[in-house]
């Protein structure tokens, strides 16, 4: 411990990448949380993602698509009794240009024409000039506690 607490940070960095990096140097000189917790994780959101075998290029393709992906989340979503509280729609081009696009439902919901119709108002937000090599959708969730 000693050791990786006294390393040269770049190359810490360059080995494990930035975030790990950092953060395992972090660790080594004491830093982090003090406290262990016991209490399960729970969820802040469910996505699912698809790359396709062939670039989408039609619109209808794309709507389709982010209905499914939509659906198939939150039925996830409503088997573990929780409810949506935003969207986020993700969008990659044939050239791996990655944009996402996150909004706020105006109520925590289940309803699957307001959650599958936020998304697709969230596909319109982008320049669909291009093909598009895959397309996700995450949905956001409300804790528990805030109830």
């Amino acid at each position: 411990m000693w050791q990786l607490a006294h390393s040269d940070g770049e190359l810490v960095t360059s080995m494990f990448g930035p975030r790990t990096g950092l953060w395992l140097l972090l660790l080594a000189k004491g830093g982090g949380d003090t406290e262990v917790s016991a209490e399960p994780w729970v969820p802040r959101s469910r996505s699912h993602v698809i790359t396709f075998p062939r670039d989408l290029t039609e619109r209808s393709e794309m709507d389709s698509a982010v209905t499914e992906l939509t659906r198939r989340t939150l039925d996830e979503v409503i088997a573990e009794a929780r409810l949506v509280t935003r969207v986020a729609v993700t969008v990659r081009t044939a050239t791996f240009y990655t944009r996402t696009k996150i909004r706020k439902l105006d109520a925590p919901t289940t309803d699957t024409d307001v959650v599958t119709a936020a998304a697709l108002r969230i596909l319109d937000l982008f320049e669909l000039d291009r093909p598009i090599r895959l397309l996700g959708v995450r949905l956001e969730l409300q804790m528990p506690d805030q109830r």
